[in-house]
């Protein structure tokens, strides 16, 4: 549970992070798209501003001492021109720094223009060797009854600073907003993983007890105990996780050996009871129960992950097996998995009709029909997998105790 805690908080912190910087990547894409309006507005209002604060000075009555008027006088001005309806200077001044950072500026090639809709035009010029930000404003004014134009030329670093420090306002409010919201997630989700574990856990284990109880119905038809299922599964299981099957695969793989014989409801007890050879009439009625079974879970989305096995159990690697008669990897890999399973558990189990041979001899006699019987790589690999979990659970276990070991061993993968 601490693994998985410290897996969530790094997925949420993952998950926030990415989420984090795609927001604010967008916030500033954004800004820097609304960029253009925002420095356009600020430097025409300032323009403006600047104008008409002295608009008695610039009447007729008035020109005769435009000369004596210090207009750019304690501001970031350093150029100030308005001009008539034909272009003809009407009013202008520069501050005594305004050549020196026109020349500074034109050196370096440090401008460009920001908005030009042929009225307005404004561009952004930058002053490398005291690394200060001009804006040059061209807008239309009204002068004298005629419209004219308005140029000025101003520091404008403190108003671009304001547009940048608004962005980084809104970024910095957006990574509270993120943390809190982290901090207040990450114990919900602890909480309601918890309750999602509580009832996948019941699910799983009334998934198991579904296939225990078809298996069962089906095993003691002809036998007293549902032993074999449970060996079976466990070793099938075994084989298929220790080459690699994926977690779906192995349920499948499960399932088909819980119900691999579910079809034998349809056989006559006379036929399944019977402790002599089958005739070969009664063989062929025998081998329906393959059909027979695949009937019985084919309209059933949750047991058809059984049908490979169920279906295919039977097929021999050479070909000679039954229904469909397929060879070697035709085969499905979880049939070829049980097959072995299954004749293992035949061979080292008690029947009425026999007694149960020893690990050794079901071993000689099924490596012995490796390439005919059974897949030669997989059966060879169940005998280097095999001898510990046989002698945990071969026949001297009760059947409680192999559904108990079963169920705690095949758990972990319906989690």
């Amino acid at each position: 549970m601490v693994h998985y805690r410290r897996k969530l908080l790094f997925q949420l912190l993952a998950v926030s992070v990415i989420v984090f910087v795609t927001i604010s990547g967008t916030e500033l894409y954004y800004a820097i798209s609304n960029i253009e309006q925002k420095v356009k507005d600020k430097a025409v209002s300032a323009s403006r501003i600047l104008a008409k604060e002295h608009t008695q000075a610039f009447k007729p009555e008035s020109m005769h001492s435009k000369n004596e008027i210090d207009i750019l006088k304690n501001t970031s001005f350093h150029l100030f021109t308005l001009s008539d309806s034909s272009g003809k200077p009407v009013f202008s001044q520069k501050s005594g720094k305004y050549d020196s950072i026109v020349n500074d500026i034109s050196k370096k090639n440090h401008s460009f223009t920001l908005h030009d809709d042929n009225e307005t035009v404004i561009s952004i010029a930058h002053n490398h060797n005291s690394n200060v930000y001009y804006l040059d404003v061209y807008i239309p004014w009204e002068f004298n009854g005629e419209t004219g134009e308005l140029h000025t030329f101003y520091e404008a670093t403190e108003q671009l600073n304001i547009v940048y420090a608004e962005w980084k306002s809104d970024i910095i409010q957006m990574g509270i907003v993120f943390v809190i919201f982290l901090a207040g997630i990450y114990p919900t989700i602890l909480i309601l993983h918890k309750g999602l574990l509580k009832k996948t856990e019941e699910l799983t284990r009334v998934n198991l007890e579904i296939l225990n109880v078809l298996g069962s119905a089906v095993a003691k038809r002809d036998s007293d105990t549902n032993t074999h299922n449970y060996r079976v599964t466990f070793y099938a299981a075994l084989l298929g996780e220790n080459i690699g099957l994926q977690n779906d695969k192995l349920k499948s793989l499960i399932q088909g050996a819980f119900l691999h014989d579910i079809g034998k409801i349809g056989i006559p007890d006379a036929i399944l009871l019977k402790p002599d050879k089958l005739t070969h009439e009664e063989f062929e009625l025998m081998k329906s129960h393959v059909t027979i079974g695949r009937e019985i879970i084919e309209d059933s989305s949750l047991l058809k992950g059984a049908r490979e096995v169920l279906e295919y159990h039977h097929e021999r690697y050479d070909g000679k097996g039954y229904v469909q008669g397929l060879s070697g990897t035709n085969i499905p890999v979880n049939a070829r998995i049980f097959a072995i399973a299954d004749v293992f558990d035949a061979l080292t189990s008690r029947r009425p009709y026999k007694e149960a041979f020893s690990f050794e001899k079901a071993k000689e006699i099924m490596l012995r029909e490796a390439g005919s019987h059974f897949d030669p790589k997989l059966v060879h690999r169940f005998f280097e997998i095999i001898s510990e979990c046989y002698e945990k659970i071969s026949e001297k276990q009760d059947e409680k105790i192999l559904k108990s070991m079963l169920t705690e061993s095949i758990e972990k993968y319906y989690s």
